[in-house]
């Protein structure tokens, strides 16, 4: 088989695709992982999230991140445009 720029853009973009699919379904795990740790520990999550805070000026940001979104359950969102879709 000879080698070419067709069929290395090719393996390129599946292999893209494919790290990009474990990237998604690693942030997803994660953002559950934390939901659930938040909500079963809310006191301790806030209390993280201040001391994260302070060491940073987006000490609110955190706290938002906290109370708004992982405080929440959460559904699937569908997935933005502008996505190269996998072959």
């Amino acid at each position: 088989m000879t080698v070419t720029a067709e069929n290395l853009f090719k393996t390129a973009v599946d292999t893209l695709c494919k790290k990009g699919q474990q990237m998604k379904h690693t942030e997803e795990r994660f953002l559950k992982y934390c939901r659930s740790y938040a909500q079963g520990k809310p006191m301790t999550s806030l209390s993280i999230a201040e001391a994260l805070g302070r060491q940073d000026a987006g000490r609110d940001k955190v706290i938002g991140l906290i109370t708004g979104q992982l405080m929440r359950p959460q559904s699937p969102r569908p997935m933005s445009g502008g996505k190269v879709s996998c072959l």
